[in-house]
């Protein structure tokens, strides 16, 4: 069954904005969300692929379910970056910066392996994705002309080739033939 609840990820949202704002004025930029708009946006890019089960011991997330002794094991999650980047892009006060915050507490609520620098660069690539294809031969050029704007000025080749990879290893980035796809959807 597919659920779009994102209680059962236990994501602490209080704490995950907290952190936001505290990294938000750090970076002098704001953050105007609240909770419930976090939540409604969360549930409405979150699928979680749920069944009900007997035993209590799966990918390490495990609700019980309301006293029946039953529990609902999470096989998988989606996760709609497109959904949760055009959500976040239409609040006016949305800096680049707050963006990459955001998903980066967002990742780090989920368990994911993530660094700021790393989801920098994955928004860089995303922002470009329709106006030019990204091939082997701009990659680094198209990263370094757009990372300025995620709080990121000396670059060095070898640091962005690392970070790609690492990407594809991920699964945010996909690579076909010299051309460079960012994907829209992840699963974990």
């Amino acid at each position: 069954m597919l659920e779009r609840n994102i209680d059962l990820l236990d994501i602490n949202l209080i704490q995950m904005k907290k952190k936001i704002e505290k990294e938000s004025r750090f970076e002098d930029t704001l953050f105007d969300y609240s909770i419930d708009d976090m939540k409604a946006l969360l549930n409405e890019a979150i699928e979680i692929e749920a069944e009900e089960t007997e035993d209590a011991k799966t990918r390490g997330i495990v609700k019980k379910k309301n006293g029946t002794g039953k529990y609902i094991s999470i096989k998988n999650v989606h996760i709609s970056m497109k959904i949760i980047l055009e959500g976040l892009a239409l609040k006016k006060d949305m800096t680049p910066i707050s963006i990459v915050i955001f998903l980066y507490n967002l990742f780090e609520q989920l368990r994911l392996n993530i660094s700021r620098w790393q989801m920098s660069v994955y928004m860089s690539l995303y922002e470009v994705r329709r106006t030019i294809n990204i091939t082997d031969e701009n990659l680094v050029d198209v990263i370094i002309s757009n990372i300025g704007k995620y709080g990121y000025e000396k670059l060095s080749t070898g640091k962005i080739m690392n970070t790609v990879n690492e990407l594809y290893n991920m699964g945010l980035l996909d690579i076909d033939n010299g051309f460079y796809k960012v994907e829209e959807k992840v699963y974990y």
